[in-house]
């Protein structure tokens, strides 16, 4: 399926359906290359690194297209998974729910998205004064020409997108006071760790695609070709992401059912669902602290994502 608004694409995981990504997070992916320090790793390579390490480790994952790093992968020691099972286990049962997996998996890229604001502000702030203002961001977010570029761009931004991206400000702009520090400069950048904003998008992706204008997108609405060299199959699994959202069955999607969709979590979402039931032996719903050992015996898209949990909890 095609997110809604201009789109470039990008390659998902090996498992993950190949999409298209919308304006707001493929400007986050034009900004993270054009960044100081951002450079290739050795010539004639198509590997990518940061100068600075630590800076590097504060960049929140892609929204939809997390870069895991399978080749260099460590699997998390049993001190590790043991620590980590019961930072998950909010309810302190000895047990893990899925509803509790992806809760934690949520609060870790709600604390990526600070820390990249954090890492950001210094480039943003061209005043020095601690907070950014709009003209600031839509600075930074309009490319590194020469002045007379960056205003006209600035000037062009403004004038075109006071639909998204100004609204996307004010409400990232917690306390209403017209700047952002770095925790809201964070939440700017990555909609899906803020509830409104990420109900914001996902309602923008609704107006555009619902063409009866009736509040609900059918499969057809969802689902939208740009040519026929489209592959059928990527019809058929646009189909099955549509039935997956689609919770109540009925045919439509409704602005909640979008959000999933929209945050584009929905691969990470799928590996954590893949390995509950992997994990869950005797079939009660939810995974014992040796069940997750064990589970951890085979490397899955899931394993990489609690390496990234046990990484933000400084484990």
């Amino acid at each position: 399926p095609k997110q809604s608004r201009p789109v470039v694409v990008v390659k998902a995981q090996p498992n993950q359906l190949e999409i298209e990504m919308p304006v707001w997070k493929s400007a986050f992916l034009v900004l993270l290359l054009a960044a100081p320090g951002f450079a290739l790793a050795e010539e004639g390579t198509d590997e990518l690194s940061l100068e600075d390490e630590e800076a590097g480790a504060d960049e929140p994952p892609m929204d939809g297209e997390e870069e895991l790093d399978t080749e260099n992968y460590k699997s998390l020691n049993p001190e590790q998974r043991q620590f980590l099972h019961a930072k998950i286990d909010a309810d302190a049962n000895g047990k893990l729910s899925l509803d509790e997996v992806i809760e934690s998996f949520y609060h870790t890229r709600r604390l990526a998205a600070a820390k990249y604001g954090k890492s950001i502000m210094e480039s943003v702030d061209v005043d020095e004064d601690g907070k950014v203002s709009l003209d600031e961001v839509a600075k930074y977010m309009s490319g590194f020409g020469n002045e007379s570029d960056v205003n006209e761009k600035v000037t062009a931004a403004l004038d075109e997108d006071k639909t998204l991206d100004v609204k996307r400000f004010k409400m990232a702009d917690g306390n209403s006071d017209g700047l952002l520090d770095e925790f809201e400069l964070g939440v700017f950048f990555n909609p899906d760790t803020h509830d409104d904003l990420l109900h914001f998008m996902a309602q923008s992706t609704m107006s555009e695609r619902d063409h009866d204008k009736d509040g609900l997108l059918t499969f057809k609405e969802f689902h939208i070709q740009d040519s026929e060299e489209d592959m059928p199959e990527e019809g058929e699994e646009s189909e099955q992401i549509f039935k997956k959202l689609d919770k109540d069955g009925n045919g439509q999607l409704d602005v909640k059912e979008l959000l999933l969709y929209e945050s584009g979590h929905m691969p990470t979402v799928d590996a954590m669902e893949k390995f509950m039931q992997l994990a869950d032996t005797d079939g009660d719903q939810h995974v014992t602290v040796d069940e997750f050992h064990d589970a951890h015996r085979t490397e899955d898209e899931a394993c990489f994502h609690f390496m990234e949990m046990a990484e933000h909890f400084e484990l």
